[in-house]
């Protein structure tokens, strides 16, 4: 993985961990919250259409449909901060909802589009043959799953601590 996956990466965690901190510590009230959870989601569809620009084509069609998935819960998202910095009600159903429901649907399509079979060795000349080359596709499928579902969990969680 190169290195400016890796920071950006990175920085979607700790701009999450931060902004999680701040929420379950009351810290700048519900505003900071919303501004902050929608700056993370600009930094995590940037990155994921940085790395998705960058990948190899095997790659590419599936990094292009999560990219899809974040940047529809990123709409979402934007839509509810502005209804809620301006201090209006929230309409139940939103447009905002679109956004929030479009993003599982982009996901399972990019997960369903993930490569499953590796491209043999000698034809990738990107690969120096090292420990990373040895892992099976299905550790990464398993892996991806698991921080799909994982942050969908700290999304409905997130939402659920500001209802109440």
């Amino acid at each position: 993985m190169p290195d400016s996956v890796r920071l950006g990466c990175a920085l979607v965690a700790a701009g999450t961990i931060v902004v999680g901190a701040f929420g379950l510590l009351g810290v700048g009230g519900s505003r900071l919250l919303i501004v902050g959870m929608f700056a993370v989601g600009v930094l995590a569809t940037g990155c994921s259409g940085w790395a998705s620009r960058h990948a190899d084509s095997d790659q590419r069609r599936w990094l292009g449909w999560m990219t899809a998935a974040v940047g529809a819960w990123t709409a979402g998202a934007a839509v509810w901060a502005g209804y809620s910095l301006m201090r209006t009600q929230v309409p139940t159903p939103s447009i905002a909802d679109l956004g929030f429901l479009a993003m599982p649907v982009f996901a399972v399509v990019a997960l369903l589009a993930y490569p499953t079979v590796r491209p043999e060795r000698e034809n990738r000349p990107d690969r120096d043959g090292g420990p990373e080359d040895e892992r099976d596709p299905p550790t990464f499928i398993i892996l991806d799953s698991l921080l799909v579902v994982w942050s969908l969990y700290v999304i409905a969680w997130s939402a659920r601590l500001e209802a109440t």
